[in-house]
């Protein structure tokens, strides 16, 4: 199944913006984010632009600037340049990807422990 990807966009992704994000060290550019990821904030991004998540979609999107400071809890007085906010972010959906592979884990590992328990057998 494809995850669904709220879209993280810049304001010029050309070749002149990938070599300035490549050659700051970025080694991927972020195009979209989970939406799950995001959803929960949603009231974060309407305090900052005034407008709600589907609203920004339909307009494009986000920079990753923005969504950092979405996914942090901070208006957007917070500015990082491209790079930076990049990184930043590829980094957040790292984690958070991280943590949902655990919680996976976590819950197999509890349905295993119930299905024994169940079934009288050992985990």
């Amino acid at each position: 199944m494809t995850e669904s990807l709220y879209p993280i966009h810049s304001a010029s992704i050309d070749a002149k913006a990938v070599r300035a994000l490549r050659d700051a060290g970025c080694e991927s550019v972020v195009i979209g984010i989970p939406w799950d990821m995001i959803f929960p904030h949603g009231e974060q991004a309407r305090a900052n632009h005034g407008q709600g998540l589907i609203r920004l979609m339909q307009r494009g999107g986000i920079d990753a600037n923005e969504a950092v400071n979405i996914l942090t809890g901070q208006g957007n007085r917070n500015r990082l340049s491209p790079a930076e906010a990049n990184r930043k972010l590829a980094g957040m959906i790292s984690l958070w990807r991280a943590r949902q592979s655990e919680r996976l884990d976590g819950m197999r590992h509890a349905e295993a422990i119930e299905a024994a328990l169940r079934e009288g057998t050992p985990a």
